[in-house]
C-alpha cells in the first residue's frame, strides 16, 4: 500500500532534489508497509536507520545546493532541517524505548513533514533557482 503518493505538486523542477525527495518517499512507504505487515523490531530499525541516513544526506545536499544558488533563506532553512531532525530523533527514541512497531504518530509526522516541507518550504529555493536561471 502506498502511504504517501508522489504527485506533481512536489516536483520542484530541480532534478537532483526531486530524485532525493522521491527516494525519501519510497523509504517512508517501505517503512510503513513493513510496519503494517508486522515486521520485527530489528527489520524496522534497519529501514528506519536507512531513512535517517538518507534524510541527513539529503538535508546536507539540499543545503549545498541552496548555497550554490545563493539562496537568501539558507540559514532559516538549515534551522528547519535541524528541527525536523530533532523531531525525527524523538520519534526514533520512542520506538527504540518501547520496542515493537512504529506509531501512527510517527508516520503522520513523516507525511506532514514531506508534504509541507517539499511543497511549501522547498518551493522557495526552487523558485529562487528558476528566477536566477531566467
Amino acid at each position: 500500500m502506498t502511504y504517501f503518493q508522489w504527485d506533481s505538486r512536489y516536483d520542484l523542477g530541480v532534478d537532483n532534489m526531486n530524485t532525493e525527495h522521491r527516494g525519501l518517499v519510497n523509504l517512508m512507504n517501505r517503512l510503513y508497509d513493513q510496519n503494517a505487515a508486522g515486521a520485527t523490531h530489528a527489520e524496522l530499525a534497519a529501514t528506519l536507520g536507512e531513512l535517517e541516513r538518507a534524510t541527513v544526506g539529503h538535508f546536507a545536499s539540499e543545503e549545498r545546493y541552496q548555497a550554490s544558488i545563493g539562496f537568501p533563506g539558507l540559514s532559516s532553512h538549515k534551522r528547519i532541517h535541524e528541527q525536523l531532525l530533532t523531531s525525527f530523533g524523538e520519534h526514533k527514541a520512542e520506538f527504540v524505548a518501547k520496542g515493537g512497531g512504529l506509531s501512527q504518530g510517527f508516520f503522520a509526522f513523516l507525511k506532514m513533514w514531506l508534504a509541507a516541507h517539499i511543497a511549501g518550504i522547498d518551493r522557495k529555493y526552487a523558485d529562487h533557482a528558476h528566477k536566477r536561471a531566467s
